[in-house]
């Protein structure tokens, strides 16, 4: 191919992985756990969806802890509406904080 051919296949490689991914952005994250009565499993994943956070697991004993992972300026407002929710009896536990990377529109 020679120099100029190789740079120019580099290039259309390049780019061609470059438009099919896509960008992203980092955006920190805490991952959470709550204990919650059964009774109140729909209304907390309405709460999780509308704070743009996403039910990582559900596990099911006499209580409901559920896992969520949520963006980190959200969290405020999701524990205000747990606490709504709940008459202040839930609360959510912060077990891990990490960057995801996200689609950019």
């Amino acid at each position: 191919l020679g120099t100029g051919g190789l740079v120019k296949a580099y290039t259309e490689s390049a780019q061609l992985v470059v438009n099919t991914v896509g960008r992203g952005q980092r955006v920190p994250v805490h991952i959470v756990m709550i204990a919650l009565p059964y009774n109140l499993l729909e209304r907390l994943r309405l709460v999780v969806t509308r704070q743009r956070g996403e039910v990582l697991g559900e596990d099911f004993a006499a209580d409901i802890t559920m896992t969520v992972r949520l963006p980190v300026d959200s969290f405020e407002s999701f524990q205000n509406d747990l606490r709504e929710l709940s008459a202040g009896k839930l609360q959510a536990e912060v077990i891990e904080t990490k960057e995801m990377i996200v689609p950019v529109a």
